[in-house]
């Protein structure tokens, strides 16, 4: 797994800084953005994937006896899914949080119209 994170993580109005408006919690926030985005990153590589194997392995029977490799891709990408939502939205539910919190206060209250 790499350091991406989704899409709607990332957002280019955090790179916009504006001194008048921002206030100073908007501006430590925005500073530890960046970390907090490492930190879970890091969780998410450090994690051992174990789904993966064991999909691989339980489907290993059926491809010997149908004599084709496709139960063991499907059993392994199966497994591969499992193990990035496990890490990402359990073992790591901390980091990712901390994340989101940083990001919601670094964009400020929502404006009106």
């Amino acid at each position: 797994m790499g350091n991406t994170l989704p899409a709607m993580l990332k957002d280019d109005t955090l790179n916009q800084t504006d001194p008048i408006f921002d206030t100073p919690e908007q501006n430590l926030a925005k500073q530890s953005v960046p970390r907090l985005e490492k930190e879970l990153g890091e969780c998410c590589d450090n994690q051992l994937d174990y789904c993966f194997y064991l999909g691989s392995a339980l489907a290993l029977p059926i491809g010997i006896k149908r004599k084709t490799v496709f139960p063991i891709i499907a059993g392994g990408l199966g497994g591969s899914a499992l193990d990035f939502f496990k890490t990402f939205f359990f073992t790591c539910n901390g980091e990712r949080e901390r994340l989101q919190a940083a990001i919601a206060v670094a964009r400020g209250p929502p404006a009106t119209s």
